[in-house]
């Protein structure tokens, strides 16, 4: 089974996410709208396109302005994006597959078959926007995020796009803790324990593993 690292609204913070698991997965399914995320990807880790594939899409009626690679403006009711593939080379590994969903976040979510790592933080990622503000750690999305997750997979987060949902989002943070190494909580009818600081801050970047609640 193909390890699967999934990483929306990603932006730059993609090269991070690379850099500390490209040795764990099989592939990378990177997503944002940001026009110039191939290019980029190509300067910073070698990117290299083998296939583009024109992607339309019907726009969910609950979701009002879906973004798009080619206009950022609301689609209704069909929007276009672009599915890249191709591989990456970095320093001490070098990453098969490598998939740049081209088009919106949610729409990306439903694309991607399944996944074992769920990479989704603030574009700073210490003081950005929130990545775009989708709320993938909400009761709605995260529900779809679990459903493909592996029931052992890993949930990288900094509580992003929680907006006012502050005891939710602090969950995920642990903000009060200066060790949170070990820390569960139950939601979603798993048990998330987490098992590493990826990086500190105002707002901490934590890993946690999915666990089945007995």
């Amino acid at each position: 089974m193909s390890r699967v690292l999934f990483h929306p609204c990603c932006g730059p913070d993609i090269l991070q996410s690379m850099q500390y698991f490209a040795g764990s997965v099989d592939r990378i399914d990177a997503c944002d709208i940001w026009r110039r995320l191939p290019e980029y990807m190509e300067s910073r880790v070698g990117f290299r396109g083998s296939s583009t594939i024109e992607h339309y899409f019907e726009v969910e009626p609950s979701r009002g302005t879906i973004h798009s690679a080619r206009n950022s403006s609301e689609f209704t009711p069909r929007a276009v994006g672009e599915l890249i593939e191709g591989s990456c080379t970095l320093p001490d590994t070098t990453i098969p597959l490598v998939r740049i969903h081209w088009y919106d976040a949610v729409e990306a979510l439903r694309q991607v078959d399944s996944f074992s790592i769920f990479f989704f933080r603030r574009d700073g990622p210490t003081e950005g926007e929130g990545s775009s503000g989708i709320p993938f750690l909400g009761d709605t999305l995260f529900e779809r995020v679990l459903t493909k997750l592996s029931p052992d997979g890993l949930v990288v987060t900094d509580g992003a796009g929680m907006g006012g949902q502050a005891a939710q989002s602090a969950l995920w943070t642990a903000p009060r803790e200066p060790d949170p190494v070990g820390r569960c909580f139950d939601s979603f009818g798993r048990r998330f324990r987490c098992v590493r600081v990826l990086s500190r801050g105002r707002i901490p970047t934590l890993v946690w593993q999915s666990e089945a609640t007995s």
